[in-house]
């Protein structure tokens, strides 16, 4: 457990240091760049090969 409360404090932290640099994104942006990378994940296992074993 201390090891996620230490995982979380982190990721908390460096959305605020985000925060305070201004690189934030509002909710529809970050929706659209979530669409476009599932899209391009989506075409990619399309086009690559599968590996069997």
């Amino acid at each position: 457990m201390e090891n996620t409360d230490k995982l979380v404090s982190v990721h908390v932290d460096e959305g605020y240091l985000q925060a305070e640099r201004g690189e934030l994104i509002d909710a529809d942006a970050a929706r659209l760049e979530i669409q476009v990378l599932k899209a391009e994940w989506r075409l990619s296992r399309k086009t690559s090969p599968t590996v069997s074993g």
